[in-house]
């Protein structure tokens, strides 16, 4: 056995990097779908490493899966990591030193190491058929193309007829260790045991995901790889392909997965776990943000709610966790939440203007601002607006069938005229104070009280606190909704 090592993670001590070592790392989606939040984490966490050592980001497309890829997924994924604030120094729309930054046009400089690799002896014309290779597949675990030790004339003869092709590189045929100081797993050992020769190129010349990664990272001088710790098996080939060509390897870092409530891997099974659909439901970028990176990583204060430049202020590539991360909604939620309640007032009610442009809301310019002085905190997500400022708009308040047992109690329909009264005839600031004042002289308390004020004022049992509801709306729409109340109990009566 060959022992190789590869002692990626010493780069990285009390906080310090090696002196003049230039920071380069990459995001490197495919555009076969959305953007999972497991890739905007990999993004994220790149992107702040980066930043954090004044380093580069470079987003990179790796589309060589030609049937699955597709420009609208690309679009749609630059556009959320864009949303999110992951701004790229390099990439395949602003361009950069090693453009271009999609590999379907960089097939040319992957046939050229291709070249090197068959100058060295390292590769072959395999022409093995799928159904060929699923019987050898059957055979032995670890089998090997019968065409590794084909002549290069011959195969060059059949290329040159037109038979169908791949190029595979060929394994040593001694078993080679490498030993890997990875920067989150610590020591890693990866094996060539029951490794089979792998393709380099597919049938058609176009390169394989293993092949382009190395290549491309190498050319565009890739300092550092975070992703995730379902690619350590892509990591020992692509070990393999780095010491076959004589290149120093990036550091590399594998995340932990993420994981649902049964501890399985998050897919789209658990619900909608796209950045596109959590900002649909009305989640802030910076609250995804500060979700995702506590997935497999801690904050040095242990805060639980921070900000992008906080989290770059503190990532230095330490604090991340090999275990798997649990995604939980609820907890996605409530940080959202929490960035919700910090927002300045005139740019939250900017955002929640797609959410409530449907519902007739008092053209007052200050209104908004006491709307949220009395709602900011109850927002979960923007969506959340739609409902909790519907009655507030005159066209679409509406009594819930759920009030009407009010009417059931003694002394509603009287607590009710004494309302209407107060709202013709009470000019004073404090009218609704004085009004609760009086209803509890009179013995009319607690929920006998509140509740159907509070049907009387937005159609249903349950809401904010009823003063602060009251100053949100005028007396004339005050007197309007109480009628209305009326008018629905004698109809059913």
């Amino acid at each position: 056995m060959v022992l190789l090592k590869y002692n990626f993670g010493i780069l990285i001590k009390n906080n310090l990097l090696p002196m003049n070592q230039k920071i380069r790392v990459r995001f490197a989606p495919s555009p076969t779908g959305s953007l999972h939040l497991g890739g905007a984490r990999t993004a994220l966490y790149n992107y702040a490493f980066a930043r954090h050592y004044d380093g580069k980001f470079i987003l990179r497309v790796e589309d060589t899966d030609t049937e699955r890829s597709s420009e609208d997924s690309q679009r749609q994924q630059l556009e959320e990591l864009r949303w999110l604030g992951l701004e790229w120094d390099e990439g395949p729309d602003i361009g950069g030193e090693f453009a271009p930054y999609k590999q379907s046009l960089r097939t040319e400089y992957y046939h050229r190491i291709v070249k090197q690799l068959f100058d060295k002896g390292l590769a072959y014309y395999c022409f093995l058929s799928d159904a060929e290779i699923e019987r050898l597949r059957e055979q032995s675990r670890q089998w090997q193309s019968p065409y590794r030790s084909l002549d290069a004339k011959s195969a060059l003869a059949r290329v040159e007829r037109g038979d169908a092709y791949t190029v595979r590189f060929k394994l040593p045929d001694e078993v080679v260790r490498f030993d890997v100081a990875d920067l989150v797993r610590g020591d890693v050992s990866l094996s060539t045991e029951g490794l089979t020769d792998f393709v380099l190129l597919r049938a058609g010349g176009m390169p394989v995901y293993n092949f382009c990664c190395v290549c491309d990272d190498h050319m565009m001088q890739i300092s550092h790889v975070f992703r995730g710790e379902e690619h350590l098996p892509n990591t020992l080939k692509q070990l393999i392909l780095y010491h076959a060509l004589g290149w120093d390897a990036p550091k590399f870092g594998h995340l932990s997965v993420i994981v649902n409530a049964d501890r399985k891997k998050l897919s789209k099974r658990d619900g909608a776990v796209s950045v596109g659909s959590f900002r649909e439901e009305g989640y802030l970028a910076e609250g995804i943000l500060n979700g995702i990176a506590l997935l497999g990583w801690s904050h040095p204060e242990a805060k639980e709610i921070f900000s992008l430049a906080d989290l770059i202020k503190h990532f230095d590539g330490k604090r991340l966790g090999a275990a798997s991360a649990f995604f939980d909604r609820e907890k996605m939620a409530w940080t959202n939440q929490e960035h919700i309640k910090t927002m300045d007032p005139s740019n939250l009610w900017r955002l929640l203007q797609p959410y409530v442009n449907h519902l007739e809301l008092p053209s007052d310019k200050d209104w908004p601002m006491e709307l949220l002085k009395v709602y900011q905190t109850e927002l979960v997500t923007l969506s959340d607006a739609a409902d909790l400022f519907e009655p507030f708009s005159k066209s679409h308040f509406k009594i819930c069938d759920t009030v009407m047992p009010i009417f059931d109690w003694e002394k509603t329909a009287q607590l009710l005229e004494a309302w209407l009264e107060c709202l013709k005839t009470n000019d004073s600031d404090d009218f609704f104070a004085e009004f609760i004042a009086r209803m509890s002289k009179d013995g009319i308390k607690g929920k006998f009280l509140f509740m159907p004020l509070r049907a009387a004022i937005i159609g249903k049992l349950q809401g904010a606190e009823m003063k602060s509801l009251v100053t949100l709306l005028p007396k004339q729409e005050l007197t309007r909704r109480c009628n209305l109340l009326i008018e629905a109990h004698n109809e059913v009566s």
